[in-house]
């Protein structure tokens, strides 16, 4: 067992997680020195010198102070592994702790709930991209099949980091209320800043897809559906039975669309307001009483139905959980020309350098919304980020590939 003093070369995982720890307390100073407040993230055209800047710095470090001890070290394994796991920690926070503006916030958990334009993050960010920049520079020369894969690879991580952390500064996005038949050029984001599009947008129309309602056995005085009981909360279909606790439940008929009659009930109707309405059969297995009646979630014009089951629990129905949705919207854009297109959820827009995202709707109304919400949004860093993605894959690809050449050509070199 060889025994090592701190900071003695060679350094190894020890000083890269005490730089970590270092790093830790110089990003609290700096956060405690600016209040806690997020960080204001630099856009255009100051990113862009920034990041031209660092990586000038990178390449001269690189080329005059790559065979001295500190940049070997930072450029070695333990290093990039400890920069990786510094990284993978704080984003991995990001995601999982808030970022709701609580009133009141203050110092740490103000810090904690802006990790993302936080100096934890930043310092993080640093680390990494240093490390990983210097080992694809040192890498780089010569330039040979076996490098290729690595490079490519690395360097594709490389850059989705560096675009990721220097374009979110860049990154805009807005909400665009539309109201159906009026034109609409202007959005806001959360912080009630307005802009102006270079195009207009006209709502012509908006429509739902809905899954079939589902229903619930609700204890009387709860106040949220449970649903840990076995078959709460079944799909509505016509003759579907289920058993939930001690009850028989069929579903007799089922209407995606109805409204109520004094005398049959509830009827199938196409009228604006009509909501889904089923009628239910309940047999108690203990005693066997048998309660027939009809459920509906309601609408803006019919009223919801219940059945009550011997004053201990009732029948229900939920919303309709929406399948798709989408608008189909008329732009207008600077020159007049105007164009109708169709946007639905996860298949976006693009248009004068905007990514236009269909978010929601007026959830009171539902499939009868007169009103869609449009997100706008910005970016003009993601296809450098596209471009990590597709170089981090293809170099995973090659260093797969060359892989197997190698173990065969050993193969073949026994016989």
């Amino acid at each position: 067992m060889i025994n090592r003093k701190i900071f003695q070369k060679p350094w190894g995982y020890l000083e890269a997680f005490l730089l970590v720890i270092i790093l830790i307390a110089l990003a609290l100073i700096a956060e405690l020195l600016t209040d806690f407040k997020p960080i204001t993230l630099p856009n255009w055209p100051y990113n862009f010198r920034i990041a031209i800047s660092y990586i000038i710095l990178l390449v001269f470090v690189n080329l005059f102070y790559k065979n001295t001890p500190v940049i070997k070290w930072l450029s070695s394994i333990p290093t990039c592994i400890t920069a990786i796991i510094f990284f993978i920690t704080l984003s991995l926070a990001i995601g999982l702790v808030p970022h709701e503006d609580i009133p009141g916030k203050s110092g740490l958990m103000l810090s904690f709930s802006n990790l993302q334009r936080s100096w934890y993050f930043i310092a993080s960010a640093v680390y990494l991209l240093t490390s990983l920049g210097l080992v694809v520079l040192r890498r780089a020369l010569p330039l040979n099949k076996r490098n290729l894969g690595f490079l490519a690879n690395h360097f594709g991580l490389w850059l989705i980091i560096f675009a990721a952390s220097l374009g979110s500064g860049d990154r805009k996005s807005f909400q665009i209320n539309l109201e159906e038949g009026k034109p609409n050029q202007i959005g806001c984001n959360q912080e009630d800043v307005c802009i102006e599009f270079p195009f207009s947008l006209k709502l012509l129309n908006f429509h739902i897809d809905d899954f079939p309602a589902k229903v619930a056995l609700v204890k009387n005085g709860a106040d949220k559906i449970d649903t840990k009981i076995k078959n709460n909360l079944f799909l509505l279909e016509k003759n579907v039975e289920k058993e939930i606790k001690d009850y028989e439940i069929k579903v007799k008929e089922y209407l995606p669309l109805s409204v109520y009659d004094s005398v049959k009930g509830f009827v199938s109707s196409k009228d604006i307001g009509a909501a889904p309405a089923a009628l239910i059969s309940v047999r108690n297995k203990n005693n066997e009483i048998i309660i027939e009646g009809w459920i509906s979630c309601g609408s803006f014009k019919v009223k919801p139905a219940i059945i009550g089951l011997e004053d201990k629990y009732f029948l229900l129905m939920t919303n309709p959980d929406p399948k798709k949705f989408s608008s189909i919207i008329e732009i207008k854009s600077k020159n007049e020309k105007k164009i109708i297109k169709q946007i639905e959820v996860n298949r976006p827009l693009s248009i004068s350098g905007w990514k236009l995202y269909q978010m929601s709707y007026d959830l009171k109304m539902g499939r009868y919304s007169k009103i869609s919400i449009i997100d706008a949004i910005r970016d003009p860093w993601l296809p450098v980020v596209y471009l990590g993605f597709f170089l981090l894959i293809a170099g995973s690809i090659y260093l797969f590939w060359i892989g197997r050449n190698i173990r065969h050509d050993e193969n073949e070199n026994k016989f």
